[in-house]
């Protein structure tokens, strides 16, 4: 969850959109990133409220995990610190402040880059820096297609949505070589055409909090999180069977080129 959105919730319960896109980070952490590695090291770059990098590290407890935001304060960072009490985890403030020994065997830029105007210029800013290395893989995953760029993006402080096309056309130029791309997600595309439809109709100019928004219990959240990652399973069977399905989210797996 952004930080923008974690300081309005009020709830203890996360949104379900939150535990499925984890279980499809998961799967290629496991199928095509991390593999049969005990201690990766990743860095996670616009962790938010640490949600994911806590979840990898009960997944690889001997896991290095770094977790980079320029949303943290002191404050935020001593809270996070004391809240996961796990010396694996460290925390900075900007990708500058992590030491230049670490190699990262993953970057996680999750529902990141879409916040950055410039995000081919950032892209290539990370490429550079020391811990990204020839071997290293990247995960990224953006708000998908741009004619449903509705008021929640505008809350979250979007500049775009993307598609196949311009995610591998930003990462391209940013000297990034794409080695699986893909969407997930397909049932929300209908909920999020009729929101959309719905805002264009009314001129809806209502605020948004965005994931803030979900007081659901349990039940409810395990619901409609085990139809999403169902959701997810279906489209990669047939991704793999050379059909691909639109989803609300896109995701690449890239690394340095050659």
């Amino acid at each position: 969850m952004d930080l923008i959105e974690a300081k309005h919730k009020i709830n203890t319960e996360r949104h379900p959109w939150e535990y499925a896109r984890f279980e499809v980070l998961k799967h290629f952490l496991k199928k095509e990133i991390i593999q049969h590695k005990n201690n990766p090291t990743i860095i996670d770059i616009g962790c938010g409220d640490s949600f994911v990098v806590e979840s990898i590290s009960k997944l690889y407890p001997q896991a290095n995990l770094i977790a980079v935001d320029t949303a943290f304060t002191p404050e935020i960072i001593d809270h996070y610190k004391q809240k996961l009490h796990n010396k694996k985890i460290s925390f900075y403030y900007n990708i500058d402040e992590v030491p230049t020994t670490v190699k990262a065997d993953c970057i996680l830029l999750m529902d990141v880059i879409e916040h950055i105007e410039k995000d081919i210029d950032f892209l290539k800013l990370v490429k550079e820096k020391p811990f990204t290395t020839n071997d290293t893989k990247w995960f990224i995953t953006v708000p998908a297609y741009q004619s449903l760029f509705c008021m929640h993006d505008t809350f979250l402080g979007h500049f775009r949505r993307y598609d196949n096309e311009m995610l591998i056309e930003h990462t391209t130029k940013a000297d990034l070589k794409t080695l699986k791309i893909g969407y997930f997600f397909f049932s929300l595309l209908l909920p999020r055409y009729l929101q959309v439809k719905k805002e264009k109709s009314q001129k809806h100019t209502d605020s948004t909090t965005g994931l803030v928004e979900w007081d659901a219990g349990s039940f409810k959240t395990n619901l409609i999180k085990t139809v999403l990652v169902i959701d997810f399973k279906i489209t990669s069977f047939f991704q793999a069977i050379g059909i691909k399905l639109p989803g609300l989210s896109n995701y690449i797996i890239c690394q340095k080129s050659a």
